[in-house]
């Protein structure tokens, strides 16, 4: 039965995933890491170096 809520609504699909601990092998990977994104049909997607 739906609920009337007095909060904004944020719907999100978020995932977060460490490929790497070695800078220069994540950065060698990020092509690889973009096109399984884009083969994957997502419409948009983040790469996050934090």
């Amino acid at each position: 039965m739906p609920s009337i809520s007095s909060k904004p609504l944020c719907i999100s699909r978020q995932q977060s995933i460490f490929f790497f601990t070695d800078l220069k092998n994540r950065d060698l990977a990020l092509p690889g890491v973009i096109q399984a994104a884009q083969k994957s049909s997502l419409e948009d997607f983040i790469v996050f170096f934090g």
